[in-house]
């Protein structure tokens, strides 16, 4: 298995999911130099960032943050692009232990009293076609670095949404009504949530998952995506 995949390296080598060159060390998923470039926010420090004031009248979200903006033609918005669509799973694990990583480093309470993490889920008919669920992925290797287990058994996505993509706000809120589902609501009572994305734009869809779990007696909501749209800032 070693030397197989040793040729396999030699004749397709491993490339990096931001600008494509390839990588010199085994396991690399993006390269330094792209990692470098990342635009990255200061919302492990902050608490009122853009993301957390898309929640403010949801007393139950106690945080929200995003790792990085999310600026077309970036590295950073290449890499989720390799992510979501050029099948590269591995890229989902590597996104949420740097994210993980990186909000340990500059604010080591972030993830304390956090039960579970639970990442957004994608319709049946998606993930079929899709094969993975980038948020899945990206909360797997948030759980490698924190310990946090992972639950993907309890929200569940019963209506498959047409895309947001260059929908205005208004459409994109309800393009998101009612497309979740909470099985067995009771295992989550007083209980604090890590809610997981890949992308967040005007918070619709995240909105859609919080309102199924914000009835939960004693719950409490925490929200980390990957990327906040450019237009939002810091």
């Amino acid at each position: 298995m070693a030397l197989f995949s040793h040729l396999l390296d030699l004749f397709f080598p491993p490339l990096c999911a931001g600008c494509g060159d390839v990588l010199q060390n085994a396991g690399e998923v993006v390269c330094a130099r792209c990692c470098k470039s990342f635009p990255y926010t200061e919302h492990p420090t902050r608490a009122d960032n853009r993301v957390s004031g898309l929640f403010t009248d949801i007393p139950k979200v106690s945080q929200a943050a995003a790792l990085c903006v999310y600026e077309p033609e970036s590295p950073f918005y290449q890499v989720i692009h390799n992510m979501k669509y050029h099948r590269r799973p591995e890229v989902g694990v590597w996104l949420g232990r740097n994210a993980a990583t990186r909000f340990l480093e500059q604010n080591q309470h972030w993830f304390e009293g956090i039960d579970l993490i639970v990442p957004v889920p994608l319709h049946k008919r998606r993930l079929k076609s899709r094969r993975y669920n980038q948020s899945e992925l990206i909360a797997d290797g948030i759980s490698q670095v924190t310990g946090i287990p992972v639950d993907t058994n309890h929200l569940m996505r019963i209506v498959d949404n047409p895309t947001q993509t260059q929908r205005t706000p208004a459409e994109r809120k309800l393009n998101t009504q009612g497309i979740f589902l909470l099985h067995n609501p009771d295992d989550f009572k007083n209980r604090h949530l890590l809610l997981v994305d890949d992308i967040i734009t005007t918070g619709s869809t995240l909105r859609s998952a919080v309102s199924q779990l914000t009835p939960v007696r004693g719950l409490t909501v925490s929200v980390l995506t990957m990327g906040m749209a450019g237009d939002m800032k810091y």
